[in-house]
C-alpha cells in the first residue's frame, strides 16, 4: 500500500519528512507496511499551493515511477490519499481518479467540490479548524455526507 501525502501552501514534500507532526505520520505508515510518497506541487514561484492544472498532469507518472522503484506491482499498491490545507483540498481535484486512491484524509481544508454538495467519494475522513471553514459549511458537509459501513 502507498500513502500518497500532499502539502499545504508554504510547504513541500520534504516536509512529510522532517516535521516534527507528519514525521510521526510517515513513520506509523511505514511501521504498518506503506510505502510513503510525498510530492512537491509545481508551484515554486509563489506559495507552493497545489493547482489542478499545474499538477495533476504529472501526478499519475509521478505516482507510476515511484510504484516501480520501491517494486510494488500494481495489485499490492492500493493508494490513500492525505493532504493538509491546499493539499486536502487537491484530493478533491482530480488524485482519486488520476492515481486510483481508496481512501483520504483532508487536514484543515473540506474541499471545494464537497462544501457544494453532491458527488460519489472514496471513503474520507475530514479534521477541520471551525475557525477555517466555518460553522456553516462544516454543517452542510455533515448533513450531505453518509455514514461509514
Amino acid at each position: 500500500a502507498v500513502l500518497v501525502h500532499f502539502h499545504g501552501c508554504n510547504h513541500s514534500g520534504a516536509d512529510m519528512f522532517l516535521l516534527p507532526e507528519d514525521r510521526r505520520v510517515a513513520f506509523s505508515a511505514l511501521k504498518r507496511g506503506f510505502a510513503v510518497l510525498s510530492i512537491s506541487s509545481a508551484n515554486k514561484s509563489g506559495k507552493g499551493c497545489w493547482s489542478k492544472s499545474d499538477d495533476l498532469p504529472s501526478l499519475k507518472s509521478t505516482f507510476l515511477e515511484f510504484r516501480n522503484l520501491v517494486g510494488l506491482a500494481e495489485e499490492d499498491a492500493p493508494a490513500f490519499g492525505m493532504g493538509a490545507s491546499s493539499g486536502g483540498s487537491f484530493l478533491f481535484r482530480g488524485p482519486v481518479e488520476e492515481i486510483g486512491l481508496r481512501a483520504l484524509a483532508s487536514y484543515v481544508s473540506l474541499g471545494p467540490g464537497v462544501v457544494a454538495g453532491g458527488g460519489n467519494y472514496v471513503p474520507t475522513v475530514f479534521v477541520y479548524m471551525p475557525r477555517a471553514v466555518g460553522k456553516e459549511k462544516v454543517e452542510k458537509v455533515r448533513l450531505s455526507m453518509a455514514p461509514a459501513a
